[in-house]
């Protein structure tokens, strides 16, 4: 399926190696770890399950295991798309850009 066909309350399926399209809900996962440095800079998988830590976050990647899980935000409302869109912004210039 593509990410753009994906939406608010699709389950999804993913395993090691792939880049989570959406943020979501774990509903069953095994061993899953999530490497999430695009997001916080931290080098450490994280371990993720339904019980413990269930969210899962677009951008990062799975190092380890697969899950099942629900998609709660897509596209610009997912914690990548809000970051993404902060960073796209046009800036003002700096008073001394003005002057150059």
């Amino acid at each position: 399926i593509s990410i753009t066909e994906i939406v608010a309350g699709d389950i999804l399926c993913v395993e090691t190696g792939d880049e989570i399209p959406c943020d979501g809900i774990i509903v069953s996962a095994d061993g899953l770890q999530i490497d999430e440095s695009a997001l916080t800079g931290e080098p450490v998988e994280v371990d993720k399950n339904a019980d413990g830590d269930p969210f899962m976050l677009s951008g990062c990647t799975v190092s380890a295991g697969s899950a099942q899980f629900l998609a709660i935000a897509v596209g610009k409302r997912s914690q990548w798309g809000i970051i993404k869109s902060k960073l796209e912004k046009e800036q003002d210039q700096t008073p001394l850009q003005e002057k150059l």
